[in-house]
């Protein structure tokens, strides 16, 4: 059963630029060997739920050394009928407009 998930992590108090610590829960992302994307405002992470959930507080332990407070968001979709991939979201919604702009 495997899940797409978005997640971000914001620290807080940090000052206005947190760029730099989520290069560091990137980094954890990234070693994971899952499937994923960096987006402007979260990454989205697909996989098995413990694995995800594992990175996601992989990423919380890593900022813990360099904040206090951080503010963590997770939207996930779980399935079981089938595995889920990132890039299969946008291209069935793109399939789908492509079928409207035919019949236009």
């Amino acid at each position: 059963m495997s899940v797409v998930a978005e997640f971000s992590v914001t620290p807080v108090g940090t000052g206005t630029s947190v760029s730099q610590h989520v290069a560091h829960a990137v980094e954890v992302v990234q070693s994971s060997g899952l499937e994923y994307k960096l987006c402007p405002m979260g990454t989205v992470v697909a996989g098995e739920l413990d694995q995800v959930l594992d990175v996601i507080k992989q990423c919380q332990q890593r900022l813990a050394g360099d904040c206090s407070r951080m503010i963590i968001s997770v939207r996930m979709d779980w399935r079981k009928d089938r595995e889920a991939r990132i890039d299969d979201y946008v291209e069935h919604v793109q399939a789908h407009m492509a079928g409207h702009e035919a019949k236009a």
